[in-house]
C-alpha cells in the first residue's frame, strides 16, 4: 500500500476520457456483433447494423465539437475553417453508412463524401496561411481576423517567406530547383498552386467518375488498361502526392512560426482520413483484381465497395476521438488574430452554419490562385522572348561585321 501510494496517479491521466469512450464504444460494437451472430444474423445485415451502432458513437463526439465552435465563435478566420475540417468525421461516417445501407445508390453517395475532400484540402491549407497572417509582423503590426483580406493574407504570408533561404526539394525531386523565396514568393505560389490543382481536379474526377458510371463506362476496381478507372487512379495519385508534397514543404519552410499551431499533428489527421481512405479503397480493388477477395457478396452487390464503407463508419469512430484530442483540446492557437476586448460572440446553430459554409472566402483565394497563375504565364512569356532576342542579337551582330569586311 505504501509503494502504490508513493506513485500514485490520478485516475484521468491513467484512464483518460477519450480512452474510457473508446473501450467503451469497442465493447459496445464487440457486443452487438456477438449478439447478432449468436442469432444467427447473416453477415450483410451484421455489417451495416455493426456501421449504425459505430456511427451513433461518432456523432455525438464530432457535432458536440462542432456545436462549441459555432456556439461560441472567438475568432471567425480560424475557428470556420477548423469546424470545416471537423466536419470531415461526421460526414464520411454518414456518407459511409448510407452506401453500405443503399448499394445500388453507392457510387453516387460517394460522390459527395469525395467532393468534400477537396473542401477539407483546402481548408487545411488556409488554415495555416491565415495563421501565419494573423501573427505580428516584425514591426509588430497587428491584423484581426475579422480585418484580414485575402490580399493582406498573401502580403503578409509572403512577408514571412521572404526572409527565409529557399528550401531544397527532398527525394525524388532533389534534382528540382529550389523555389526562391525572394521577391513575388516563387514558393507561395508554386504550394498554394500545388493545393489548388488537386481541388480542381478531386472535383472534376468525381463528375467524370459520377457521369461515367451513370453511362455505363466505369468499373470501380478494374485495372485492365482497356478500362479508365486505372487512369483514373494514376493520375488522381499524382495529383494529390504533388499536393501532398507541397503541404510538407510549406509546414518545413513555416514550421517556427507554427509552433504554437502544432500543425504536424493536425497535418496527420487531415492526411490520415482523406488519403488512407483512397489507399484503402485502392488496396481492395487490387484484392478483388487479383481475386484475393470475391468480386460480389451473397446478393450480388460490389464486395469490396462495401467492405470499404464498413470500414469507414468503424474509423471514424476513432477519428472522431483523434480529432478532438487534436483539434478541440488544443485551440489555444485560435486566440491569435481575435479582437483582445471583443467578448466570444454566442450564436446561432443557423448562423453559425451559414458562416461555416459563407464560400466567399473561397470566392476570393480562387480569383487569387487565378490571378497569380495569369500573372506567372506572362512572365514566363516575356522571359522567353527576352531570352530569344538575347540569342539573335550576337548572331545579327556577327552578320554585320562580316558585311563589312566583304
Amino acid at each position: 500500500a505504501e509503494y502504490m501510494g508513493a506513485f500514485h496517479f490520478p485516475t484521468a491521466m491513467l484512464c483518460p476520457w477519450w480512452l474510457r469512450v473508446f473501450l467503451v464504444g469497442s465493447a459496445v460494437i464487440a457486443c452487438a456483433a456477438t449478439t447478432m451472430a449468436t442469432l444467427g444474423v447473416s453477415w450483410y445485415d451484421m455489417r451495416w447494423a455493426i456501421a449504425l451502432v459505430a456511427v451513433g458513437l461518432t456523432l455525438p463526439i464530432s457535432l458536440t465539437d462542432i456545436a462549441q465552435h459555432l456556439l461560441h465563435l472567438h475568432n471567425p478566420a480560424l475557428q470556420v475553417l477548423v469546424v470545416r475540417l471537423l466536419w470531415m468525421v461526421p460526414i464520411y461516417s454518414l456518407d459511409s453508412f448510407l452506401a453500405l445501407r443503399f448499394n445500388l445508390l453507392s457510387i453516387y453517395i460517394t460522390t459527395a463524401r469525395e467532393m468534400y475532400e477537396a473542401f477539407v484540402i483546402y481548408s487545411f491549407a488556409m488554415l495555416i496561411f491565415r495563421y501565419v497572417a494573423l501573427l505580428p509582423d516584425s514591426s509588430g503590426t497587428i491584423v484581426y481576423g475579422s480585418q484580414l483580406s485575402e490580399r493582406d493574407m498573401v502580403r503578409r504570408v509572403t512577408q514571412v517567406l521572404n526572409l527565409k533561404q529557399p528550401l531544397r526539394h527532398v527525394f525524388p525531386l532533389c534534382c528540382l530547383r529550389p523555389w526562391p523565396m525572394s521577391g513575388d514568393c516563387e514558393f507561395f505560389l508554386k504550394c498554394r498552386h500545388g493545393v489548388s490543382q488537386y481541388v480542381v481536379w478531386r472535383i472534376l474526377a468525381s463528375f467524370l467518375v459520377f457521369c461515367m458510371q451513370f453511362a455505363g463506362w466505369y468499373e470501380e476496381g478494374n485495372f485492365s488498361p482497356s478500362g479508365v478507372y486505372l487512369y483514373i487512379s494514376l493520375v488522381f495519385w499524382t495529383s494529390q502526392c504533388w499536393a501532398l508534397y507541397c503541404l510538407v514543404l510549406l509546414y518545413q519552410a513555416l514550421k517556427e512560426e507554427l509552433s504554437e499551431m502544432k500543425p504536424l499533428a493536425k497535418f496527420i489527421c487531415v492526411k490520415s482520413v482523406v488519403f488512407f481512405s483512397w489507399y484503402q479503397s485502392f488496396f481492395l480493388g487490387l484484392a478483388v483484381y487479383f481475386e484475393w477477395i470475391d468480386k460480389k457478396d451473397e446478393h450480388g452487390h460490389d464486395n469490396a465497395t462495401n467492405i470499404q464503407n464498413f470500414l469507414i463508419c468503424i474509423e471514424m469512430f476513432i477519428a472522431a476521438l483523434v480529432h478532438h484530442y487534436v483539434f478541440a483540446s488544443s485551440s489555444d492557437f485560435l486566440l491569435v488574430g481575435a479582437e483582445p476586448e471583443s467578448q466570444p460572440i454566442r450564436k446561432s446553430w443557423g448562423s453559425g452554419l451559414r458562416a461555416m459554409f459563407y464560400v466567399k472566402d473561397i470566392a476570393d483565394d480562387a480569383k487569387g490562385v487565378t490571378d497569380d497563375l495569369h500573372r506567372s504565364l506572362l512572365a514566363q512569356a516575356k522571359a522567353t522572348t527576352q531570352a530569344a532576342q538575347a540569342a539573335r542579337a550576337p548572331r545579327s551582330k556577327r552578320d554585320v561585321r562580316a558585311v563589312d569586311v566583304i
